[in-house]
């Protein structure tokens, strides 16, 4: 009896014994199906960041292509560029100042004509009566003597003494 307890007490063992190995192999199963499941996850974002990796690489090496087939401007075509720039810009300004030059030149003219003019219309004048002072003063010396002495003489008299 003892063997017989022993024989049905060992095959609770063994069958116990086989679930838990049993329960042990779907648990390892199972989690292996997640951790593949997890691992392709990645491995798609892995191969996903490989082939931007890979264009981006592609695209970089073009740009370098581009930058190094482009020439670079020396020093010194950049500055005939901008002394061509400069000269554009200046070249409409150049001729509206020569045109402000002349208008200033006529205007200048004009004022200096207008000013001899003028001059001439007032000296003439001024020299008409200066002469005319000049050849009245005696008469006027005369007219201021015979004021004193009281002695009447017609305009006609004058202008006889005069001429």
């Amino acid at each position: 009896m003892n063997f017989a307890q022993i024989d049905i007490g060992l095959e609770y063992i063994v069958i116990i014994m086989a679930l838990i190995i049993l329960y042990m192999l779907y648990f390892i199963i199972s989690k292996d199906a997640h951790y593949t499941k997890n691992i392709r996850s990645i491995a798609s974002v892995v191969e996903e960041l490989n082939k931007e990796i890979f264009f981006l690489k592609k695209e970089l090496a073009k740009s370098a292509q581009k930058l190094t087939d482009t020439q670079r401007m020396s020093d010194e075509e950049i500055y005939q560029e901008i002394e061509r720039s400069v000269y554009d810009m200046v070249q409409p300004l150049k001729g509206t100042l020569q045109e402000i030059h002349q208008d200033i030149d006529s205007l200048r003219s004009e004022v200096e004509l207008r000013v001899a003019q003028l001059e001439s219309g007032v000296l003439s004048p001024l020299l008409s009566t200066v002469m005319m002072m000049k050849r009245l003063s005696p008469c006027i010396s005369r007219g201021s003597q015979l004021k004193r002495s009281q002695k009447s003489y017609t305009f006609q008299n004058l202008k006889l003494n005069l001429c």
